[in-house]
């Protein structure tokens, strides 16, 4: 699924971080997998540094977001504008919710899903947006309870 991005510079001279407000960022589920990605983000930062726009407006950079509170909601890299790398989402709490990674955009590579007790209840694999390899859920006590090949 494609997503939108849009990112605004923060004022030159700003000093240590740059802020961009997202204007149109939706819940990203995983086709028909029902895995809930990321939310509503009222505003992303990162070392003004860490971010490089080309020159098609594409951006490159480390990126993470924030609830209102404060704290850390959300991390990852975006290349030429596409999530690439390893992405972790947590709860209120501090505690990991999401462990994705992609490739140039595409889901790729081993993928965790926590519940908000921290407890273990997904695991999937993707090669290049492709779902790949065994696909485990777990119960709320950590148990396997199916396991699906591709």
């Amino acid at each position: 699924m494609k997503k939108t991005l849009f990112v605004l510079f923060a004022v030159i001279g700003f000093s240590g971080t740059a802020v961009c407000q997202g204007s149109e960022v939706a819940h990203d589920y995983a086709q028909g997998d029902l895995v809930l990605l990321t939310g509503f983000e009222t505003a992303y930062f990162a070392q003004k540094e860490s971010l490089v726009k080309d020159e098609n407006g594409l951006i490159s950079g480390n990126i993470l977001t924030k609830f209102p509170s404060g704290k850390l909601e959300e991390t990852g890299s975006l290349l030429k504008g596409q999530r690439h790398g390893a992405w972790f989402k947590y709860n209120e709490k501090g505690l990991l919710l999401t462990e994705a990674h992609f490739y140039n955009g595409q889901k790729d590579g081993i993928w965790k899903i926590w519940d908000e007790n921290g407890t273990l209840r997904l695991q999937l694999s993707y090669d290049k947006g492709k779902r790949v390899g065994s696909w485990t859920i777990f119960d709320e006590s950590g148990n396997v309870t199916s396991i699906e090949n591709y």
